[in-house]
């Protein structure tokens, strides 16, 4: 295949020495799926990019240290479509990165780069040809230079069923064992946990509705059912714990009484037995990154992430990302909305040796839902604890109002404490307040004023935090 590569350099928001935002802005639709700092202390995204001069779509990598020195860098392959999801830089610091080829036929695709992102080689392997495409999900990055891979194969019509793709590959581009279980449904967020004996892997699913049990040459063991009925919906996202037991992550539709598209989180012991639960009861409709919406380095700080699809027609459009901050007893020490209003979309949430983590994701070019500009945040844990308007990031907020415009009740979310809010008309006159707003939601009923435009304050005792319109429509609109 011929390889051709484009280099750019372009710029990106820092908020701060440790926090920083990076929005595309290209004319080429473009998709970024993970993020991880390489040995030199460089951010490195991994993705995939139109063609400029196909319909394709080629490897795309972004890295970056500092505003001056953000470079982007494109392989493109005459008639190929294919993109990267997952990376790592070895000791003799090449790098490493994980893809899939689409078309012409699909492959498992890696890649070796050196440190100044030349290519040094790189390695295709087929997969039986019933199938139409080969999606990397997940990758488990063990000890002694194994990686273990979980993939979705989509297979032909009438079928279109997504089979299991397994793979474990060394760090030198050698597969070295495969296995497709066709048995169970594929998941999107259904994450590889290393078994604590190290005798193999455990994959955790939702459609699946079951615990996969692998040794470390990917061979099925067992498949076992979840104890007590319980499910897992996806996205899901699983880390050990220091003391032994599981933190899991996952959406909440109505399996939990009144959750619908809310997070829920629990701690469960090596047998998946719950000992802890709780649900983020927020308004709208919440989505964990697709990838990876959990992790941490310390477990006093773990990271959740999540994008919401609040009150919006096209599935496409997300809106109002959020952030939590919990302990290793999933206490919320904080929460954050952030990207304002842009509707981005999450893959992957990396935590950070520096205790930061960054997310990485997509979000609509102006104008346009279906094609996409990379999205890269970065977030410090003080970002979150201090107070929004306090921070440099003009989109960060602790409140969230919606919908706007609103019928009757207009929901308020906040996690921060002591706030209350005043609602007023265009003469300025307050006609509705709350003098303490509940974490984690509140409502407001304004079904009884007329339709029109309305101005709201939100205050910290006296002080106003956060101001902005509210258009009040007739409740048979």
């Amino acid at each position: 295949m011929k390889l051709s590569l484009l280099l750019t350099i372009i710029p990106f928001i820092a908020y701060t020495q440790n926090s920083f935002e990076y929005i595309g802005d290209d004319t080429l639709n473009t998709y970024c799926l993970s993020s991880f700092v390489d040995n030199q202390n460089y951010y490195v995204t991994l993705g995939s990019k139109r063609d400029p001069n196909s319909t394709n779509f080629c490897a795309y990598i972004l890295r970056f240290q500092n505003i001056e020195d953000v470079v982007e860098k494109t392989f493109i392959k005459e008639g190929v479509h294919f993109g990267l999801a997952f990376g790592m830089q070895k000791e003799n610091n090449h790098y490493f990165f994980i893809g899939h080829i689409f078309s012409p036929i699909p492959q498992l695709y890696l890649m070796e780069l050196d440190e100044e992102l030349n290519l040094i080689q790189e390695f295709y392997y087929d997969v039986p040809n019933i199938y139409n495409s080969l999606l990397i999900q997940d990758a488990f990055f063990d000890a002694d230079g194994i990686v273990i891979l979980r993939g979705n194969l989509d297979d032909p019509a009438p079928g279109n069923e997504n089979d299991i793709y397994l793979a474990k590959i060394n760090t030198n581009g050698e597969l070295l064992d495969t296995t497709i279980i066709t048995e169970l449904y594929n998941d999107v967020g259904a994450e590889i946990l290393k078994r604590p004996d190290g005798s193999g892997y455990y994959i955790l699913g939702t459609v699946i509705h079951s615990i996969i049990v692998l040794d470390n040459d990917l061979n099925v063991i067992e498949y076992q059912d979840f104890p007590n009925g319980q499910n897992f919906i996806s996205p899901l996202a699983l880390r050990w714990l220091p003391d032994g037991n599981i933190i899991v992550a996952n959406m909440a539709n109505q399996s939990v009484p009144g959750a619908f598209y809310d997070i829920r989180l629990r701690i469960v012991d090596e047998g998946f037995n719950t000992l802890k639960d709780t649900t983020f009861f927020d308004e709208g409709k919440n989505g964990l990154a697709d990838f990876s919406s959990l992790d941490y380095v310390d477990p006093d700080n773990i990271w959740v992430v999540s994008h919401n699809r609040t009150w919006k027609s096209s599935k496409d459009d997300w809106e109002n990302a959020r952030v939590y901050i919990v302990d290793s007893e999933m206490n919320v020490k904080g929460a954050k909305y952030f990207a304002g209003d842009l509707d981005v979309y999450l893959y992957s949430t990396k935590a950070l040796e520096d205790g930061g983590c960054i997310i990485t994701g997509t979000v609509p070019k102006e104008g346009k839902t279906n094609d996409k500009n990379a999205y890269i945040r970065k977030i410090m844990p003080d970002d979150v604890f201090t107070n929004a308007e306090e921070t440099p990031a003009t989109d960060d907020s602790d409140v969230l109002l919606f919908p706007n415009p609103v019928k009757d009740v207009l929901h308020i979310e906040t996690y921060r404490k002591g706030l209350s809010v005043s609602l007023y008309n265009e003469s300025g006159k307050c006609v509705n307040e709350r003098t303490e707003l509940h974490i984690p939601g509140t409502q407001l009923n304004i079904s009884r004023l007329p339709a029109g435009l309305y101005f709201y304050s939100v205050f910290d005792k006296e002080k106003v935090i956060e101001t902005g319109k509210i258009i009040k429509q007739k409740n048979n609109q």
